[in-house]
């Protein structure tokens, strides 16, 4: 029931908090005989904060049916907290905080009350939304939200948007619709990749047919986007498309299929797509088209043309992808394996840079807006015993990374005057290959020498000797970069100041943070190393950076919510 990657949207987060939605069990059994199950919410202070975890006992979720996940929305503009949950084309349930919940958590006591009843309507009552499944948010760059689902079934359904702003909803209408404009062709459904705006506001949208419910009908690649908060949808060429609610996009609209693979292809639904800082579109799927199961990477670069990558890696469960900061791209899939291309390379270099870890489930989610705003990868995962879409052992992980990159130059500068007898301290940066500033250095990692040898050197203080010129030169414990400043102490006060700047120069190729072991081999790409973290633990693991590509994915900590014993279960419908 939790962490399943047609839950669209179970972890989120808004101004240093984050937000997660799961379902837990209540111990009891219902009349079928089947466990009662709750939705509950946790919140925390990030980075690191002790989640709270509330649980609305109201309501007992109707069905075993792993299809009717919970989704959770935030809405800026009035800090409401919104929940759909508990569909599979059945009525919506829906429900929402009071205002202003996301406005000042810490003084906000963290209980059931905060939330109104559940309903089946969005904008009045009387008006049901009726025979939908799939919830997704989408938050808006206004501070309003979006609300995708689909209606009708399996092979055979249409995708509506609802708009959320000034604290009502707003029905837009169909944007696709399964029924084709050619009445002899079968109705077919949508199954999104994702539905996600860029950092300039511009909303895209991916997909894949199916025809009937049977998987194998799966077909295509299909695109979209909307420069107007989903109102009129555009095709890859910039033509329009779509007008929701007045003139949807059908099965038979023509420029919409961005990458054509045929039906029998073993083509996956609902994986995974990512916008990055450059624009470029990425989806990762699946197909059997080499003869096996593997994932498949495709991307529209920044002229608006669709590349296909295959990574020649086994398809082990449906997986989502990301990007850091400089483009390089990461698949994320069963047990949190995880699989990297660079930016550089065209995303043609794909390989394993994170091996599964045991236990793990096999469709991790994260958190879009820490992805996107910071550049940190909260990762939504629940823990299974063995044998893939197994029983879950009630555990829910958070796990957090971070991008990092190695160092490529020290920045050195100093203060106070240089005099005979006088001490300056020494200050460095040390800076990754696109300027950033890597991290604070700890005072025991710097070793400082100088050309002089009357200098007198205590970590970071120079007690500087004799007149005349001098370099010092710094490294750091670990890191094969060095930087220098070149000074003149002048033989008396009255001599003029310095004129000499400091400089900066790596003398080395950067390499690894040597705290990441090596991974076997290696590739002319930067070099890559495994995690020494415990993954699997609950909670407090040590930092554990790894290379992927060109970065460094630090491991921060994880995190767990423990929960009620859950079912994850195969297929989708």
């Amino acid at each position: 029931m939790n962490g399943n990657a047609h839950q669209q949207g179970p972890i989120v987060s808004h101004e240093g908090w984050q937000y997660t939605a799961f379902y837990t069990e209540s111990g009891e059994i219902n009349g079928a005989g089947a466990p009662i199950r709750n939705v509950s919410l946790g919140r925390r202070a990030l980075p690191d904060g002790e989640w709270e975890v509330m649980t609305l006992r109201d309501y007992a979720q109707t069905k075993n049916d792993p299809h009717n996940v919970v989704a959770i929305g935030l809405s800026a503009s009035d800090g409401r907290i919104h929940l759909a949950f508990d569909m599979h084309a059945e009525p919506l349930h829906y429900r929402q905080s009071l205002p202003g919940v996301l406005e000042d958590p810490a003084a906000t006591a963290w209980t059931p009350e905060l939330f109104g009843p559940v309903q089946d309507f969005l904008e009045e009552p009387g008006a049901p939304v009726d025979v939908v499944t799939y919830p997704r948010f989408v938050m808006k760059p206004s501070g309003g939200l979006l609300l995708e689902l689909r209606k009708g079934g399996s092979g055979s359904g249409d995708s509506l948007l609802w708009d959320y702003e000034n604290g009502a909803w707003e029905a837009r209408g169909v944007f696709v619709s399964g029924t084709s404009s050619d009445t002899t062709r079968p109705n077919e459904n949508a199954y999104y990749n994702g539905i996600q705006y860029d950092g300039n506001g511009r909303l895209h949208a991916t997909w894949t047919w199916r025809e009937t419910p049977d998987p194998v009908t799966n077909h295509d690649l299909m695109y979209l986007y909307s420069d107007d908060d989903g109102r009129t949808w555009h095709r890859n060429d910039g033509e329009r498309a779509a007008v929701t609610g007045v003139d949807p996009v059908r099965p038979d609209t023509p420029g919409v299929t961005v990458w054509e693979i045929p039906q029998g292809s073993d083509v996956g639904n609902q994986e995974g797509q990512w916008v990055d800082q450059e624009g470029r579109v990425h989806v990762t799927m699946r197909d059997d088209d080499s003869g096996v199961r593997e994932h498949v990477h495709y991307f529209r670069d920044l002229e608006g043309t669709w590349h296909q990558n295959r990574t020649g890696i086994a398809h082990t469960g449906r997986s989502k992808i990301v990007t850091d900061k400089m483009g390089n791209a990461f698949i994320l899939t069963a047990g949190l394996q995880v699989l990297a291309a660079t930016s550089e390379a065209d995303y043609a270099d794909w390989r394993v840079a994170r091996e599964p870890v045991a236990g793990l489930g096999p469709e991790p989610l994260f958190d879009p807006v820490l992805a996107a705003d910071q550049g940190l990868l909260s990762v939504f995962i629940p823990e299974v015993l063995p044998g893939g879409f197994a029983p879950s052992t009630g555990v829910i992980h958070v796990k957090d990374f971070a991008f990092s990159y190695p160092v490529s130059s020290l920045q050195v500068s100093v203060s106070g005057e240089p005099a005979i007898d006088a001490s300056i301290i020494v200050s460095v940066r040390a800076l990754d290959e696109y300027g950033n500033e890597v991290g604070a250095i700890d005072d025991d990692d710097v070793l400082i020498t100088s050309s002089d040898a009357s200098d007198v050197i205590s970590q970071r203080e120079v007690r500087l000797g004799q007149a005349g010129e001098r370099r010092l030169t710094v490294a750091l414990d670990g890191v094969d970069v060095t930087g220098y400043v070149d000074l003149t102490v002048p033989a008396d006060a009255s001599e003029p100041e310095p004129t000499s700047t400091p400089t900066v120069e790596p003398t080395s190729t950067p390499t690894v943070d040597a705290s990441a072991e090596p991974a076997p081999t290696s590739t002319a790409n930067p070099s890559s190393a495994t995690a020494t973290g415990d993954l699997a633990a609950t909670g407090g693991s040590s930092p554990a950076p790894f290379a992927i590509g060109a970065a460094i994915l630090a491991l921060l900590g994880a995190v767990a919510v423990v929960i009620a014993r859950a079912r994850n279960r195969a297929g989708t419908r």
